[in-house]
């Protein structure tokens, strides 16, 4: 998963450290990484995954 931050301030958890991301910021969680996040500020973020996260049957391929 990849991650860019536009707006906020975000905390991730990752590997046993802790970052602080602010605008501008993008971050990487390799794919099954143990990582959690905690806003700080309100965000507007962008993330995306590859392959695509699936949630339950409403994003299973028809």
């Amino acid at each position: 998963m990849v991650g860019y931050l536009l707006q906020g301030i975000l905390e991730l958890e990752l590997d046993g450290g802790t970052g602080k991301l602010e605008v501008g910021d993008s971050w990487l969680v390799p794919a099954g990484a143990i990582h959690r996040y905690r806003v700080i500020e309100p965000i507007v973020a962008i993330e995306a995954t590859s392959p695509p996260a699936r949630f339950g049957d409403r994003d299973q391929p028809a």
